[in-house]
């Protein structure tokens, strides 16, 4: 049975559980279907997510946000409460069971198209089940994938970062929920970010928010370690529900089985999750920089050193740049680049003064290099009003940043946050004129999941028109014709502005190369551009 397809029988036994109908012979066939078949798991849950979540519309009278809402348009009309559900003798299905069988490799399911749970960010001397070569960007499903050697680092879509060493095992479930069947893995994620559920032979961790690591041995006896915050550490039955449980914090180690023990591995021993790979060359960045200059840019920011007022050189020589709060560059000689992130390198760079000439009749340009490491919505630059300008009455109070004018991010998914329609993890700009807080005119990239890879993004605004390209190509355009008001900007790099009381819109990930132009790009000058990096 296929995820999208689910058998009319299981479809027929949620319905009449849905509607609080389900006797106990059909409760017991359901539970045997949901037990054996992967794919029932999955329809079962997203099924009951879709039910919760409608219940709560009618009681609360409110949009509800949920996953897979698309599906919910082929499921039966839902409509009893939510304790219904619970009541029918039928409760959360664990992906283990005993006699549960074994789902088959992904190279050996079904060509059925698959939601997309993780993306490969870097790789190093891979041998693993897939039949296609590993490469950075490469989308995987659900589904059993073995690293029988070297090293593989995915991005999860909810924004945590897992890196395995063959050999190992593991299964990815859905979003926010994996196995780890074999071998050493470590984990990383963010506090507030979506919990992440990784089940072990004979237990199972919840993650809200931590650095770990975990290494299940031939015998399935799991050693775990926390390096960062706190995580919950379980047993888990023959139903594969918890059972013993503890809160594992920073510095401890312990073995997982079919009870607890004392590990006793130190920390050496453990897998660490890596650094944020870098995928340009020293040679390609060194071709970039040559084609920007010669394009006359106002500002160009490589990120490759600082100054003991941790300001970075403009290449230029006229506007150094900032680094605010936690920002920093890492990376090595000729590969730095600009890290923002929620937690270590939280905060953002900008100018001191504003940059002339930027809203002129010539036009402008902002192009940069960016990989994102989360799902959420992110800015990546802005530019405000440098000088002071009038402030419109209707401003609310929380607002104390300047008006903007233009910005550059990367979305989350459809309809998230502003309720936009674009595809999913979209590039945005958005220009105002005159600067303001409200309205502009928005233009949106055609490309969807442009997360875990190092990315060019030019973005061209002249007289008439607002142009985006991606990786040197138009990827869309729209008319625009503002106004320019030759005002100041001040560009503000990985944040949406410095110091808002509403949202900051933090960027997580890298940033490098960031030029601007006081005048509009050729589309052949981009392309140069893009063409001059060697990845």
């Amino acid at each position: 049975m296929s995820d999208d397809a689910p058998a009319p029988r299981l479809k027929y036994l949620l319905a009449r559980l849905s509607d609080g109908q389900l006797d106990a012979t059909e409760a017991a066939e359901l539970d045997g279907m949901i037990v054996r078949d992967p794919a029932a798991r999955r329809y079962y849950r997203r099924h009951t997510r879709v039910h919760l979540a409608l219940t709560d519309l009618g009681e609360a009278s409110k949009i509800v946000s949920f996953p897979e809402v698309r599906h919910a348009r082929r499921w039966p009309a839902l409509a009893a409460a939510a304790a219904l559900v619970l009541a029918a003798g039928t409760a959360w299905w664990s992906y283990r069971a005993d006699n549960a069988q074994s789902p088959a490799p992904v190279a050996e399911k079904e060509s059925v198209p698959k939601r997309v749970l993780a993306v490969v960010s870097a790789t190093e001397d891979l041998r693993w089940s897939l039949p296609e070569a590993a490469a950075g960007g490469q989308r995987i499903g659900t589904g059993i994938v073995k690293v029988f050697s070297g090293s593989l680092s995915l991005s999860l879509m909810g924004g945590q970062t897992v890196h395995l060493k063959g050999p190992a095992e593991f299964e990815l479930i859905e979003e926010g929920e994996m196995a780890l069947r074999k071998g050493p893995a470590a984990f990383r994620s963010l506090a507030g970010q979506a919990p992440l559920i990784v089940h072990l032979p004979h237990g199972a961790l919840v993650d809200m928010g931590s650095e770990f690591s975990a290494d299940v041995g031939s015998d399935d006896t799991t050693e775990v370690r926390v390096f960062e915050n706190q995580l919950t550490v379980s047993t888990t039955g023959p139903s594969g529900r918890t059972q013993e449980e503890l809160q594992l914090g920073p510095g401890r180690t312990v073995l997982v089985n079919s009870a607890f023990s004392p590990g006793t591995r130190p920390a050496t021993d453990f897998l660490r999750v890596p650094p944020p790979p870098l995928a340009l060359s020293p040679g390609g960045e060194q071709s970039y920089a040559a084609a920007v200059i010669a394009s006359s840019p106002a500002a160009y920011w490589r990120f490759e050193k600082t100054n003991p007022q941790q300001q970075v050189p403009d290449e230029t020589g006229r506007h150094p740049l900032q680094l605010m709060e936690k920002a920093r560059l890492f990376g090595n000689d000729g590969q730095r680049f600009l890290i923002t992130n929620q937690s270590d390198a939280a905060g953002f760079a900008q100018t001191p003064a504003g940059i002339p000439n930027l809203d002129t009749a010539r036009g402008m340009t902002a192009e940069c290099l960016f990989s994102s490491s989360s799902k959420n919505y992110g800015t990546l630059m802005g530019f405000e009003l440098a000088d002071p300008g009038p402030r419109p009455p209707d401003i609310p109070l929380k607002l104390n940043h300047a008006p903007q004018n233009f910005v550059i991010e990367r979305m989350g998914r459809m309809g998230e946050k502003i309720g936009h329609v674009h595809p999913d993890f979209a590039v945005r700009t958005m220009l105002r004129a005159p600067a303001g807080y409200f309205g502009g005119i928005n233009c949106y990239s055609r490309e969807s999941h442009l997360l875990h890879r190092w990315v060019h993004v030019a973005v061209v605004r002249d007289a008439t028109r607002i142009q985006l390209y991606v990786d040197g190509e138009l990827s869309d355009s729209t008319q625009a014709s503002l106004v320019f008001h030759n005002v100041n900007l001040r560009p503000i790099i990985g944040r949406l502005q410095p110091n808002p009381k509403d949202e900051l819109r933090q960027w997580v990930g890298g940033i490098d190369e960031v030029a601007l132009y006081d005048h509009a790009l050729s589309a052949e000058e981009i392309r140069a551009h893009s063409a001059a990096l060697k990845r």
